[in-house]
């Protein structure tokens, strides 16, 4: 495979300018109360009420019925950054394990903070991820049932090192009816070690298909391409793993080609979803209602067609299960 000098039209791009002053949590520390949060917080109280030794520290709990998040913007996708918080349990309510999960939306972070046992005692955490978009919600939520949970304070975020290669474009498109073309292109590279081409048949479980050496270090426009035969046909997903000399690594979008069949098929992803999804299918079709789990049609969402199914924005229906329905087959969907 050799790399490509000439130009090629692309749709979209994900560079994006490089804003840190704009990864900033809105009243980290909880001195302004909840001002800034959402998700029912209680961030009013002194440390005192949880056991704390100090009656002026404001900070929030997190528990079964009040949660704790913010969306913040100006993140640079391919970006790593890294999220601090102090944690503790309170001194003898509740029961004695107490766990709150973080997740960063967009596939970016999840995780778990526990405590098990003992008093008041705060300790800091700290996580790193990779921006999967410009705009994050952070959010943490109860794994744990009562009214008595952990306690947080100080959250921040910080920038830990820039994009190491400026992806301007990722595609995956069917050349025939076993070949598929696959062709990306950088603005700039630093320290890029290899791109790996993965592939998957469900979305979610990948395999590697071929790896391809970088240009180390580039200023110029770069253009990528190379193929893959499938043997077989069905919905396939390809995603582009970019990594450097030092091992960091980070993943572009998914892409998903349909290839040629006699046997209706249809795939959607992503699934679960924050937000919209797309549906792939192997023949011409209507796009499917959407239902509730109560068997009627969800309204306020919108459908556009796109090559080979339709993209379903449901921002607007509230987080649960629903269902796509055709004649002959439902999908589930589950909105988080």
């Amino acid at each position: 495979m050799a790399v490509l000098k000439t130009n090629v039209f692309f749709l979209f791009a994900f560079v994006v300018g490089l804003n840190v002053s704009a990864q900033t949590v809105t009243n980290g520390n909880f001195s302004s109360g909840a001002t800034g949060w959402g998700c029912n917080p209680e961030a009013y109280n002194p440390e005192s009420t949880y056991g704390g030794t100090s009656n002026t520290n404001i900070v929030a709990e997190v528990d079964q019925e009040v949660g704790l998040c913010q969306t913040i913007s100006g993140f640079t996708v391919g970006s790593y950054y890294s999220i601090s918080f102090k944690a503790s349990r309170r001194t003898t309510c509740g029961p004695t394990f107490q766990s709150v999960k973080l997740n960063i939306n967009n596939g970016a972070l999840t995780a778990n903070i526990s405590r098990n046992g003992g008093g008041f005692n705060w300790g800091v955490e700290t996580f790193y991820f990779v921006a999967t978009t410009t705009i994050h919600t952070i959010t943490f939520t109860s794994n744990t049932t009562g009214t008595c949970n952990l306690v947080f304070d100080n959250i921040s975020l910080n920038l830990i090192s820039a994009l190491p290669i400026e992806l301007v474009d990722f595609s995956a498109l069917l050349k025939d009816s076993r070949t598929v073309d696959l062709a990306w292109q950088t603005a700039s590279e630093k320290d890029n070690d290899f791109f790996t081409i993965e592939r998957s048949v469900d979305g979610e479980n990948w395999a590697a298909i071929q790896e391809i050496d970088g240009a180390g270090n580039s200023t110029n426009l770069l253009n990528y391409a190379t193929t893959d035969v499938v043997s077989e046909k069905g919905i396939f997903y390809y995603r582009l793993k970019q990594t450097d000399f030092d091992g960091a690594y980070t993943y572009s979008d998914i892409r998903a080609v349909v290839v040629n069949q006699s046997s209706s098929k249809m795939s959607v992803f992503p699934n679960p979803t924050n937000g919209s999804f797309t549906l792939l299918h192997s023949e011409e079709m209507e796009a499917p209602a959407l239902y509730t789990t109560m068997g009627n049609e969800a309204i306020a969402y919108n459908v556009i067609p796109t090559n080979g199914g339709f993209i379903y924005d449901i921002s607007t229906l509230v987080n649960g299960i629903y269902f796509l329905k055709t004649a002959t087959k439902t999908i589930k969907v589950v909105k988080d």
